[in-house]
């Protein structure tokens, strides 16, 4: 299980989450396995949306957003800004 500031991450979130930090390049700056922190600008909703708007909710993972998936899943944990999928008429 992996966890941000709010509680648990779906496994959609967690892969969602893993394109958002390739997008911004995080896997690039990637220390002994560990991510760095990806401060919340509260703007993130926006390259978040061409990600879904193209590939969807449920994408395979391209290799690098493997490798960013696979050190949230050591870490247990987000440790910034992390993708909430909102379910229609919830």
């Amino acid at each position: 299980m992996v966890v941000d500031e709010t509680g648990a991450l779906s496994e959609r979130e967690l892969k969602l989450t893993a394109a958002l930090y390739v997008h911004f390049g995080a896997h690039t700056r990637m220390k002994r396995g560990r991510l760095p922190k990806l401060d919340d600008d509260g703007c993130h909703w926006v390259p978040v949306q061409q990600i879904v708007r193209t590939r969807g909710v449920d994408l395979s993972l391209t290799r690098e957003e493997q490798v960013v998936y696979d050190a949230f899943i050591r870490a247990g944990r987000v440790q910034g800004a992390a993708v909430r999928v909102m379910e229609k008429g919830a």
